[in-house]
């Protein structure tokens, strides 16, 4: 696979081979079993080269890998709300669409 540069994040192209098969990765998903089928879900493996693998899972050819120090970082954000404005936001249009379908019927 090809790595191409985008900020922090690296992504891999399917192109060319990279020695570590995605398929072998210990693919983490952040859903419920319950959820399954339900849409995309962000999936997390650890590598054996210290990389972590991310990608989504509708979409399981393109892959972003970073290192395991800003992984580490970005879940200490998470875990602090450095994000919860981002979902907030998320909520409040999904609720806006929401309310605009059952207001057009």
């Amino acid at each position: 696979m090809e790595r191409v540069k985008s900020g922090p994040f690296e992504h891999l192209t399917p192109h060319e081979p990279q020695g570590i098969r995605m398929t072998q990765l210990d693919w983490q998903r952040a859903s419920t079993d319950e959820d399954e089928g339900a849409g995309a879900y962000l999936e997390v493996a650890a590598g054996p080269d210290g990389q972590i693998y991310m990608r989504e899972s509708n979409d399981p050819e393109t892959v972003v890998v970073t290192t395991q120090a800003k992984w580490d970082a970005f879940l200490k954000g998470v875990k602090a709300g450095e994000f919860d404005d981002f979902a907030e936001e998320a909520g409040e249009d999904v609720a806006e669409s929401a309310a605009e379908a059952v207001t057009e019927e």
